[in-house]
């Protein structure tokens, strides 16, 4: 029997919206020439501990590109995300720990399953719920990042037919893309060490306990999460022991506790 052959024109359109400066600008470029349309959609997913600058970026990018966004959370491993928008979404961690108490634990380093539960899979999901299997994945990597690059196109996924990278493959770096954004008169107003989820265990400790001192808004329900499971993000510290640091008049050297690249960059 022969094998029935997808035509990659046919194929659906995702653009994977983080919120940050870097994917919306991918965005911009797929509007101009002409990738978005009815075959198409662009999907930001919401943690619950997104900063609340970025939330407010897509929400304004909407308002001023006029591309439709889809808005999605995470309710439960086994049913289709909630669609949601600004003003109902959730902003203290309601998705992330929903997601930890149905894994029974804590994600950390090693077991980096926030951003597949929560980003990957949800996005899978909600299109499957729209009968689509295959689809183009548009991913907003700068060509400034080859070991993301790298990364990710040697560990593809098995329903999304092809990546495809407009910024990689047009050369464009981070100071191109901070260049765009400071000429226009709105931008993602957020400090570079707050990131995209604002106490994401990715960040090197010097960076949570900025992070901590600028905005700790969500650190509660970080410290209520770590009491709960009775374990750490860390293995090497608990989010108290860096309230307790972060709160001094201490301060760590910049090159203490690098931060680790993920999907979930303020880019």
């Amino acid at each position: 029997m022969k094998k029935h052959k997808i035509d990659k024109k046919d194929l659906f359109s995702v653009a994977s919206f983080s919120g940050g400066r870097s994917s919306a600008l991918m965005v911009i470029f797929m509007q101009l020439n002409k990738v978005l349309d009815t075959n198409s959609e662009v999907i930001f997913c919401n943690t619950g501990f997104e900063h609340i600058s970025t939330l407010e970026f897509v929400r304004d990018f909407e308002i001023f590109t006029k591309i439709k966004i889809t808005w999605l959370e995470f309710c439960g491993s086994h049913v289709p995300p909630k669609i949601v928008n600004f003003d109902n979404c959730s902003k203290n961690g309601e998705p992330f720990v929903l997601m930890c108490r149905e894994r029974k634990m804590l994600p950390n380093r090693v077991a980096r399953f926030c951003t597949s539960d929560l980003k990957i899979k949800l996005i899978k999901r909600y299109l499957k719920s729209k009968g689509i299997t295959h689809y183009n994945a548009f991913v907003g990597i700068r060509a400034d990042e080859e070991h993301r690059y790298h990364k990710l196109i040697n560990t593809p996924i098995k329903d999304v037919f092809q990546y495809s990278f407009p910024l990689y493959d047009l050369g464009i770096t981070s100071a191109y893309v901070l260049s765009f954004w400071s000429s226009l008169r709105w931008d993602l107003k957020i400090d570079s060490r707050l990131g995209n989820c604002t106490l994401c265990f990715n960040k090197g400790k010097a960076n949570l306990c900025s992070a901590i001192r600028l905005d700790n808004n969500h650190l509660d329900t970080f410290l209520e999460l770590e009491k709960e499971f009775n374990a750490t993000f860390s293995s090497r510290y608990s989010l108290q022991d860096l309230k307790i640091i972060a709160l001094s008049e201490f301060d760590f050297p910049a090159h203490t506790f690098q931060d680790v690249d993920c999907h979930c960059n303020i880019d």
